[in-house]
């Protein structure tokens, strides 16, 4: 028995390596599997892949991954692909300044699901909306969620009683959209709203001793403002809300950050930069969106799940990441 003991503990252990997961899989598109034994089945946001396996990926598909050691993974091109290649790939490079920012995103796909398992529709629905007009498309927000939420179709009834918040004109009162209450760190900011019954709006900023240093009329839901030409100065809080008639929108905090007043965020920047590249893609984005929601910059963060859910091919799992980062920000 003394001896079959540690035999025994030594093919254990030699299994479990061989069968240890080496990437997350965070986001899909399109048509992808998995082999398993000698069957090939869909692939599912959440499986884990060992170096044993291999994917399959067709035209015009998707997988977005992460290997355990926090780098991410793209594959878009069609074919067939051994798990142990794609290791290769992702091995040698340095992850001490993603880990953390994808072991979050790891952990917010889940809080994303969450989101839509709910049974409040209501919810779903208008989050789902913002989604939908982030990225420009509104038209078909019912139909994408109830494919998101894997909501029956025989409910199609229920969900046109709120397609009013889906379309953005069930706000009667106006609501500051972007940014909210933040740092940011660009001196030419878009800012943007929703709700509101009227066609002329004014953006109203005021400095930290309540004296309004801008007042612009707008026409329409969103206007870029530079505050640099404002001599707004970085470390100090400002505050703005859009007005029309009596109707107002809550007053947000806005802080510029820059290297003076800031300098760590911008050193962890500048690593985080280098990691993802000049030209990142969907999962390079999701890395700097969680970095940016780390540090507050929410107009950062909120550029950066849009472009994760446009370079993705507008991935369903992409999608429901920028739906559950409106829904914590009271964006819906």
């Amino acid at each position: 028995m003394r001896k079959i003991l540690p035999l025994f503990l030594i093919i254990f252990m030699a299994f479990s390596v061989s069968n240890a997961y080496e990437f997350n899989v965070l986001a899909l598109n399109g048509k992808t599997q998995v082999k398993k034994g000698k069957k090939w089945i869909n692939l599912k946001s959440g499986d884990k892949l060992t170096k044993k396996q291999s994917i399959k990926i067709g035209k015009n598909s998707y997988i977005g991954m992460v290997h355990k050691n926090g780098t991410t993974l793209e594959v878009k091109d069609k074919g067939t692909y051994k798990v142990s290649s794609l290791v290769k790939k992702v091995i040698a490079k340095d992850a001490s300044t993603t880990k953390r920012m994808a072991d979050y995103v790891i952990e917010e796909m889940s809080s994303a699901d969450d989101l839509f398992e709910k049974d409040d529709y209501h919810g779903s629905m208008s989050t789902l909306g913002s989604v939908e007009r982030a990225v420009g498309e509104d038209i078909n927000a019912l139909e994408k969620a109830e494919d998101i939420a894997g909501t029956d179709h025989s409910i199609s009834s229920n969900l046109n009683s709120i397609s009013s918040l889906v379309s953005g004109d069930g706000y009667n009162t106006i609501q500051a959209r972007m940014p909210k209450t933040s740092y940011l760190i660009d001196s030419k900011v878009e800012f943007s709203w929703q709700g509101g019954n009227t066609e002329k709006y004014f953006v109203v900023i005021k400095d930290d001793k309540n004296k309004i240093i801008a007042k612009k009329e707008v026409r329409g839901k969103k206007t870029p403002i530079d505050l640099q030409e404002l001599g707004v100065q970085p470390g100090k809080c400002y505050y703005w809300k859009v007005e029309s008639g009596k109707d107002k929108s809550i007053e947000n905090c806005i802080m510029l950050m820059d290297k003076r007043t800031f300098p760590e965020f911008f050193v962890e920047y500048d690593k985080i930069r280098k990691s993802t590249g000049e030209k990142p893609g969907a999962m390079d984005e999701l890395i700097l969106a969680a970095f940016f929601e780390d540090y507050n910059v929410m107009n950062r963060a909120y550029a950066c799940y849009r472009n994760a859910v446009i370079k993705s091919g507008r991935s369903p799992d992409m999608e429901k990441l920028f739906a559950s980062y409106l829904d914590r920000i009271g964006c819906r």
